[in-house]
């Protein structure tokens, strides 16, 4: 399959969504990246959803780094937070070796 995309079309934001996205799916990237990624970033991937990503930001939870930082039971203790939102962010963490 071959796609075309004008990338003076899109902004810089989404852009670089689309970077971060190409590149988890076809490069073998670092930890320290990983880490330094932004959680909007693995929501683009469809990985998380939105709403998971929104509750975790209103607790300052920002980066990869944070979530791995985070204590589970913390991480149940966010209002709104079910075990299904739990188990994408403990699959997020496992796919990228941060479990």
């Amino acid at each position: 399959m071959h796609i075309s995309i004008d990338l003076n079309l899109i902004d810089e934001g989404e852009l670089h969504h689309l970077y971060q996205f190409l590149k988890l799916k076809f490069d073998k990237i670092e930890k320290e990246e990983i880490l330094n990624m932004d959680l909007s970033d693995i929501r683009v991937l469809r990985e998380v959803d939105t709403r998971v990503v929104h509750l975790l930001k209103s607790r300052r939870i920002i980066k990869m780094k944070d979530l791995a930082g985070s204590d589970a039971e913390v991480l149940k203790r966010i209002n709104g937070m079910g075990p299904r939102g739990l188990g994408q962010i403990k699959r997020v963490l496992r796919k990228y070796g941060l479990a």
